[in-house]
């Protein structure tokens, strides 16, 4: 009953603070774990553009260029925008949202969808799991699931499963790369070879949200909020940069991707530069597998997704370049 409390003490903390107005940022120490969550969803920048979001609802109802609520697992359902009766093999690129991992729905990102498609590629946008009412194995399967059934399927819709893109958004980021390594060392089954993933601004690494780390730049291990992190998603094996620091210098061949390209935003209040900066030390300690590192300032959290749906021609430009290399 107190872990039942706690859990929904701690939603409820997440979802306010994601759909009230922003405070600054906590500077003084964490006086308990539930501190530690709201330094995490509060931040200088906006959580979410609620007007971009609204139109892009809209837009899934209007779109014709979408094949809408495909279930790829029995229980989930997808999205593919895509030119009907295309022969073409166009490349995929699989968008993973994200929200805390307790909120966002595909519809919410049909405009992102229609902006990939305009631009050539196949988009697929799955639903999937999400706290409560999923942890983080649960999240994992359904995307891992996702990917297979886009394997198998996408040829239909145009698309070429020899050219899967993954492309995710903060705690959506954090499940591909968590994904990809867990599927490249057989914690879970093999999945099929993903082409590249693009991962914006994602979490992949707790410790660097603990103080010690903002104050002095060196990250402990096993941080309060890494505990609370791995209580919330009901693993220990929730931080990709954890898993492969059990692994010897260049012990692993593959890591799921054929190349990472990872994005952060000079203006992110939320997710520290450190937690990429993690992921690749780790992925460059480990293995040969390539990856490209890329900032762009003056955006903030949510920027470059929110951008591209609103029509900022240089986030668009950016990130149709970081798909493309």
């Amino acid at each position: 009953m107190k872990n039942l409390f706690k859990t929904i003490l701690l939603l409820a903390i997440v979802i306010s603070a994601v759909f009230t107005n922003p405070v600054k940022t906590v500077e003084t120490e964490f006086e308990s774990d539930i501190k530690d969550v709201a330094e995490l969803v509060h931040a200088k920048d906006k959580r979410a553009d609620i007007p971009t979001l609204m139109e892009s609802i809209g837009n899934f109802f209007k779109s014709k260029n979408i094949a809408r609520n495909i279930y790829y697992n029995g229980s989930r359902n997808l999205d593919i925008y895509h030119k009907k009766n295309d022969k073409t093999k166009r490349t995929v690129v699989m968008f993973i949202y994200g929200g805390i991992w307790t909120f966002g729905e595909k519809t919410l990102y049909s405009t992102l969808g229609d902006f990939l498609y305009d631009n050539g590629y196949v988009a697929v946008i799955p639903n999937y799991a999400q706290f409560p009412f999923g942890l983080v194995d649960d999240m994992v399967y359904d995307i891992g699931c996702a990917i297979k059934w886009v394997y198998n399927n996408i040829h239909k819709y145009g698309g070429d499963n020899q050219r899967i893109i993954l492309m995710g958004h903060s705690s959506g980021a954090h499940l591909i790369a968590l994904t990809l390594i867990q599927s490249s060392l057989n914690y879970i089954g093999r999945l099929p070879n993903i082409y590249k993933a693009v991962l914006l601004n994602g979490p992949y690494d707790f410790d660097v949200f603990s103080d010690i780390a903002k104050q002095t730049g060196i990250t402990p291990e096993n941080s309060d909020l890494e505990k609370l992190a791995k209580f919330v998603l009901g693993s220990q094996n929730a931080c990709p940069t954890d898993i492969l620091k059990y692994f010897p210098d260049k012990s692993i061949s593959y890591l799921g991707a054929n190349k990472f390209n990872v994005i952060i935003t000079g203006e992110d209040a939320l997710v520290p530069e450190s937690s990429a900066q993690g992921l690749l030390q780790q992925i460059r300690r480990t293995s040969d597998v390539p990856f490209s590192y890329y900032i762009m300032p003056q955006v903030g959290h949510s920027g470059l997704t929110e951008g591209l749906m609103r029509g900022d021609t240089g986030i668009q430009g950016f990130v149709l370049y970081v798909i493309a290399n």
